[in-house]
């Protein structure tokens, strides 16, 4: 798979997906028979069924099929204790890097071949960025439009560590967020958009969320913004996806 790295597709709200063939449906099952869900940690109360629903909704997946497609990629997420256990301390170390502005280490989780996939906001395009672009974030000078909210007419023109400090961990308290896992609660950001990213839609999605003092301004518009990563399993290996940030303003 190749990528222009560093680049942003024009910006863009619904995600599309390539449809897949839904399995057969499986037998009705008595609303008192506990589903193999209910055995794990991802369950209706990480509404993740929903997640891939409002995904499906957007994407090329036939109109008729959507439930039943939503239904079967939501049963192929692994419960939030597995997923924890395969990428929660990488995850903390993604944070961690990004924190402390530690490039050099935030390159080393990054697949040499595929790169990172930047997403401003859910649902928004990526921004591909390679291992070496991201190691040397800090000193790069140059002004990209990023896919976000600032209330101005024209997008704003960032570096990338502009982009990191601004976007991504714009929330302070992010720095001592606890992060949850294939766990999609829902938050008030009057954005239908999915967090589900197309080229990992069977991942593991990993939100740090902290709730931001909304007794100040601006902080009290957006608690809702939080941090997310996106692991792609290749090779036997869950490797790092994708870096999303929730809401789409600043």
């Amino acid at each position: 798979m190749v990528y222009t790295c560093a680049s942003e597709r024009p910006p863009q709200v619904a995600p599309t997906a390539t449809a897949r063939p839904a399995p057969a449906a499986q037998p009705a099952q008595d609303a008192a028979t506990p589903t193999a869900a209910d055995a794990g940690a991802v369950t209706n109360d990480c509404h993740v069924e929903e997640e891939f629903a409002r995904f499906a909704q957007w994407s090329d997946v036939d109109p008729d099929a959507r439930a039943q497609w939503a239904h079967d990629h939501a049963a192929r997420l692994l419960p939030s204790d597995e997923a924890e256990r395969a990428v929660g301390d990488v995850a903390r170390a993604i944070l961690g890097a990004l924190v402390r502005e530690d490039f050099a280490a935030l390159a080393q989780l990054v697949p040499p071949g595929r790169g990172v996939c930047l997403r401003a906001s859910k649902g928004a395009d990526c921004r591909w960025m390679s291992r070496e672009q991201v190691r040397a974030c800090p000193a790069s000078h140059r002004r990209e439009p990023w896919s976000v909210d600032t209330g101005a007419d024209e997008l704003p023109r960032l570096t990338c560590l502009q982009a990191v400090r601004r976007i991504f961990l714009g929330n302070p308290g992010l720095a001592d967020a606890s992060p949850s896992f294939n766990c999609f609660v829902p938050r008030a950001d009057n954005n239908a958009a999915s967090l589900i990213v197309p080229d990992a839609p069977e991942g593991i999605y990993v939100e740090f969320f902290a709730d931001e003092d909304e007794g100040s301004e601006p902080a009290r518009y957006r608690p809702w913004r939080s941090l997310w990563l996106t692991f792609a399993k290749e090779d036997e290996t869950w490797s790092l996806a994708a870096i999303t940030s929730h809401y789409w303003g600043i």
